[in-house]
């Protein structure tokens, strides 16, 4: 962190950190989408010769993590593009899927770790490839205590 951006840190109640995070999760989405491909650069598509921001997804799921300290998603039904700005939130009871889907993005900043063996809703930019896939969240919600 710069010294003015820590300075602005302590003056500011967290406001630059906030920023800082903001930045990190949009430089996040550019980087891990490793370059350009068919569609245009990481994160967006190409059409009609004007690049168009990915879709946010939600996807139901359950919080898991490995040894190594990565969290995914188990359990997950398979991701659905957001169409609402406030999608109406998934019952307790919500079915659970067969997907697994590693997070990624400022994990912290959204508690995911006290989220561990819960239910989730899960919302965020899906990014797939050959080996797997990846959500950088965006929102994640606790529906039940339990994977159930």
């Amino acid at each position: 962190m710069s010294r003015a951006m820590n300075r602005a840190w302590w003056t500011d109640g967290g406001t630059a950190r906030r920023r800082a995070s903001a930045a990190a999760l949009a430089a996040t989405v550019l980087a891990l989408g490793a370059g350009t491909g068919p569609s245009g650069p990481a994160g967006f598509s190409v059409a009609a010769g004007a690049a168009q921001p990915m879709a946010i997804t939600t996807t139901v799921a359950c919080v898991e993590a490995d040894e190594r300290g990565a969290f995914y998603l188990v359990h997950a039904t398979e991701p659905e593009p957001v169409s609402d700005r406030l999608p109406p939130e998934p019952e307790p009871t919500a079915v659970l899927g067969e997907h697994r889907i590693r997070l990624i993005g400022t994990l912290d900043e959204f508690g995911v770790a006290r989220h561990v063996g819960r239910k989730v809703w899960a919302k965020g930019l899906l990014i797939e490839d050959e080996t797997e896939r990846r959500l950088n969240v965006v929102s994640i919600t606790r529906l039940s205590p339990d994977c159930e």
